[in-house]
This record gives C-alpha cells, structure tokens and sequence, in this order.
C-alpha cells in the first residue's frame, strides 16, 4: 500500500502543529482526513524502512520526525504516536 504525499503532508503538518494533543489513528484519522489504515502503514513503513513514503515526504517539504515505541499497542493509556516538527529556514 503506497500513502499518497497528500496524505504524508496532512499527518506531518497536522502532528506538528498540534504536538501535545493525545494522539491514537482514530484521532489522527478525523483530525487529517487520512484512513487510519494508511496511517497505521505509513508509520510502520517509515519505522522499518529509512526511504519510506513519509520519510521522503518529511525530507521535501522539511519536517523531521520520531515515532514512539510501543505506539501500535493496545494500551488504553493515553499515548502519542508520532511527533513532529517543521525545521526552521536558513
């Protein structure tokens, strides 16, 4: 399953600028419009692979990320999965 750049570019943008807000793939799923199920491949793909689909995206339009271990556990702990930030300009 390939997640589109639009959809790579609605997670990243969405998590940067809300980064404290309780995060699971329902939330980010409503907050960005993205299907959870291409969420949930996106982060396993860029947890697995260095050239993944959200990785490439991140690089092009200047985000850096991390994901949290654990984030794909049934925990009903609030957690986050992903956080993210936009690199400042030189």
């Amino acid at each position: 399953m390939i997640i589109s750049e639009d959809d790579c570019l609605a997670l990243l943008s969405y998590v940067s600028k809300n980064r404290n807000e309780a995060q699971s793939l329902r939330i980010l799923e409503e907050e960005t419009g993205v299907p959870r199920e291409y969420i949930r491949v996106a982060i396993h793909e860029a947890q697995c692979c260095l050239d993944s689909d959200l990785s490439e995206v991140a690089e092009r339009y200047g985000f850096e990320f991390k994901i949290f271990r654990g984030w794909n556990t049934k925990s009903k702990n609030s957690k986050r999965i992903i956080d993210v930030v936009k690199r400042g300009y030189y």
